[in-house]
């Protein structure tokens, strides 16, 4: 088994067995260090009928999308004949700012090797070693490996995804690997032949591809927000990590609709639009119904075509209707299997869409569909406090959100006992190899008329103003990477029970993280924290790589005998949902907290002696490419599996002075 498939497995048990506070097996590096400069403008709407289209039905398009449980949109902007008849946003979101967009980006540089064959720097038949003279793949195979071959996705090697948070040398690695089949036979979705493509790109250009891409895409399509993160050998990530607004996409869709062309300008020859919308690959089930051209999906019909990233990310074109549908979202969803996508096919080929409302009646219908767009998911959204109204509030005498005395019960510090939580959702950790060190402490304070959450993680403090009113914005900025926050409070009751909520809104992704404030008895803090995406977008993927992998399905089979059939999704839930219990700082039963929760973690840490032991078995006699320098991953498994017995003899933190706010607090807004 190769190098960064156990260390993936070293990953995983890091995060869900010993309950690790930094389990990265590779060094971090920040990709995102500012936030982005959002320039709120509001986008110019036609009106729908102007376009032929029925604003009535666009409203009930939207109420729709709200209905389906399993569709969390956070943008969605809908154009016809270039024209934007629908933009909308969920609460704690906007149009303007730049969305992660993950494998939606893979479209993006098979339109920018387009610009590059067009303009006779690249040959898409070439062998991609040719433009690596200095490396040679470790197995022959490799040798005929073309440009077109990373393309369509059947380049054959074995080295995936997960290999970014396993390996600091992507192209290194991907001429080191295995092949899964020869180049050319079988279609196997995978980023890192999108990254390698970057790399081939950026060598064709002769100069940073990012910047070749503004000057020779974005600037012509006046894509001016576009951001995308770097691997640690400084080359864009090429099959995800790009940040664009939801109209960038809809220009880019626009653009393909427009077979390349931009007014005057022919960005894109019509002979590689015709090349990406040429299916080259069937492929399975699980993605869905389309077909893979170059970089792009294209149905069995031809009639639409699909940007696709995962989570929910998509630019849908029908070109019949000359309609781009562009949206960003946070959903359980690998690739195009999507409830939103269904809905969308059948909404445009219903006549109905297109049965304009008697002219008397279309201001009206058009009035309806924008107060439909303001309201976009507030019937899914956490519900904030209403502001004050009144004549004293008109008069400045009464402020409009003044501070609510139920908070008051919460405020305190709390310290936890070990644990890998943090108000970043875990898969946003472990896209980025960000880990913060774990929730330490959690302080709850009012400043001014709002109350204040401080999170102490690892060696760090950060600052999160907490709106009852709507969402209050402000900054985190985490080893590094500077993440949007926008958190939003409320309470209700349940069960005799004071349940304060946290919803804490990423804008810029398509993750959100939730936490539950209780305090079910005198001096104790419960948290339960949540996320969405969640656990289940993990097993999806787990389920990938046991169809892909048969040692890998043997490995959870003989967990699941042990350990009991319900053991990994368990254990998927910890992780992702999380709860933790807070010892209040100067309560009676402080201490008696923390030594409660320390023979819980030992409990846990025991029931996963098994698994560990398991893994290392899984590791001996593995010939592992590469210098793994002072130990063998066989050592690291037992070296983990002595951390964990060391953590039952964990004792609780050493009180300290109370403060508010606390001593250095950090990454203010």
């Amino acid at each position: 088994m190769q190098r960064w498939k156990l260390r993936m497995l070293e990953l995983l048990s890091g995060i869900a067995l010993t309950y690790q506070s930094n389990p990265a097996v590779i060094p971090y590096h920040p990709s995102k260090t500012e936030l982005p400069k959002v320039k709120k403008t509001p986008l110019l709407r036609t009106d729908p009928t102007r376009v032929s289209l029925s604003p009535d039905a666009l409203a009930s398009l939207l109420a729709e999308l709200e209905r389906e449980n399993s569709v969390n949109l956070h943008t969605l902007i809908i154009q016809k004949d270039r024209n934007i008849v629908l933009a909308a946003a969920a609460p704690g979101y906007d149009l303007s700012t730049p969305h992660l967009s993950h494998s939606m980006s893979k479209t993006v540089i098979g339109m920018t090797v387009g610009v590059l064959a067009d303009r006779g720097l690249i040959d898409i038949d070439a062998p991609v070693s040719a433009f690596f003279p200095e490396r040679t793949f470790r197995d022959k195979r490799g040798e005929r490996m073309t440009v077109a071959h990373l393309l369509s996705m059947r380049s054959g090697i074995s080295f995936a995804e997960v290999g970014s948070v396993t390996e600091e040398r992507w192209e290194e690695a991907f001429f080191a690997s295995s092949f899964a089949a020869p180049p050319g036979e079988q279609f196997a979705y995978n980023s890192m032949n999108s990254y390698l493509l970057a790399r081939v790109a950026e060598r064709a250009a002769g100069c940073d591809l990012f910047t070749f891409m503004e000057e020779n895409i974005f600037r012509p399509l006046d894509i001016r927000d576009a951001f995308w993160e770097r691997s640690p050998e400084g080359t864009v990530k090429g099959g995800w990590g790009l940040y664009l607004t939801t109209e960038s996409w809809v220009r880019l869709g626009q653009l393909l609709l427009d077979r390349g062309r931009v007014g005057e300008l022919q960005i894109l020859s019509e002979r590689w639009i015709a090349e990406m919308l040429s299916p080259r690959s069937e492929t399975c089930a699980a993605m869905g119904d389309f077909l893979y051209g170059y970089h792009l999906w294209v149905s069995p019909d031809r009639t639409h075509v699909l940007f696709n990233g995962m989570l929910g990310q998509n630019v849908w074109i029908y070109p019949k209707a000359h309609v781009v549908v562009a949206m960003h979202a946070g959903n359980n969803e690998l690739f195009s299997e999507s409830a939103c996508l269904g809905i969308l096919h059948r909404f445009f080929h219903s006549e109905n869409v297109y049965k304009l409302p008697p002219v008397a009646h279309r201001t009206a219908a058009v009035r309806r569909l924008r107060d439909r767009e303001r309201a976009f998911w507030e019937s899914r959204s956490p519900t904030p406090k209403e502001r004050a109204r009144g004549l004293a509030v008109l008069l400045g005498l009464r402020h409009p959100e003044p501070y609510v005395p139920l908070w008051d019960r919460l405020i305190g510090e709390y310290d936890f006992c070990e644990n890998n939580a943090s108000l970043l959702p875990l898969f946003v950790r472990v896209m980025q190899n960000n880990y913060t060190g774990g929730i330490r402490r959690l302080s709850i304070v009012r400043e001014g008329d709002d109350p204040v959450l401080y999170s102490t993680e690892g060696d760090a403090t950060y600052r999160l103003p907490i709106g009852l009113y709507g969402y209050r914005e402000s900054a985190l900025r985490v080893r590094g990477e500077a993440y949007l926050v926008r958190a939003l409070g409320t309470v209700r009751e349940r069960g005799g029970t004071l349940i304060y909520t946290l919803t804490l809104v990423y804008p810029e992704l398509p993750n959100t993280r939730t936490l539950e404030l209780s305090i079910p008895m005198g001096g104790e803090l419960c948290v339960q924290l949540s996320e969405m995406p969640n656990h289940r977008i993990a097993e999806r993927f787990l389920g990938s790589i046991q169809r892909e992998d048969a040692r890998t399905d043997l490995l959870l089979k003989l967990m699941e005998r042990r350990l009991g059939a319900d053991f990994i999704q368990r254990k998927m839930e910890e992780s992702f949902a999380p709860t933790l219990i807070g010892a209040k700082r100067g309560a009676t039963s402080y201490t008696a907290t923390l030594q409660r929760e320390n023979a819980h973690l030992k409990e846990r840490l025991r029931e996963s002696e098994f698994l560990l032991s398991l893994l290392s078995r899984y590791g001996e006699g593995v010939s592992v490419e590469g210098d793994m320098q002072e130990q063998t991953l066989m050592q690291r498994f037992r070296a983990m599996l002595r951390i964990a017995k060391r953590k039952r003899t964990h004792s609780p933190p050493n009180k300290q002075e109370s403060g508010r706010p606390p001593q250095g607090a950090s990454d203010h807004a």
